[in-house]
């Protein structure tokens, strides 16, 4: 018997792969983190750069590029995230490799002494090099659920 409240596929739609879902759910996430932490950092550079009189000491030149850093990977991951959950990302090699590449700069960094907190790194670079390598995993069936859903199409 079949159950008249479960929602089967609309005739003609293919159910989104559970992996790509996982990958896109993963980096909209990180993105998110990451924006709202660079928007924490933001007031801690201003009134640093105020209370020095206008001027950048070291410290706030890191923390301006830790604030760059993260800002932009957060847009970065935000924007491919909500692309690859819609299906109109083309393909997820490049969102990938820069999702493993960013994960292992990251504990490289950590390795080489750069965080202050090894934790902080292990919640932020775990979870890309966990995306990338689904996302290189799964692209296959990525790009069949394009396809079936006619997303290869210019313009869409």
């Amino acid at each position: 018997m079949v159950n008249p409240d479960s929602n089967p596929p609309e005739p003609g739609r293919t159910p989104r792969p559970f992996s790509t879902a996982t990958v896109s759910w993963i980096w909209i996430v990180y993105g998110c983190l990451a924006l709202l932490f660079a928007a924490g950092l933001l007031p801690w550079i201003l009134l640093a750069f105020v209370r020095e009189g206008f001027v950048l000491s070291s410290f706030d030149k890191d923390g301006l590029l830790i604030f760059l850093l993260f800002g932009m990977a957060g847009a970065f991951f935000l924007y491919k995230g909500v692309r690859t959950l819609r299906g109109r990302a083309r393909d997820t090699v490049f969102t990938a490799c820069v999702s493993m590449i960013y994960g292992l700069s990251m504990m490289l960094g950590e390795y080489l002494g750069g965080w202050p907190d090894p934790d902080f790194v292990v919640w932020f670079s775990v979870p890309l090099l966990i995306a990338g390598s689904l996302a290189f995993a799964s692209r296959g069936k990525y790009m069949a659920w394009r396809e079936a859903q006619n997303m290869n199409q210019e313009g869409k």
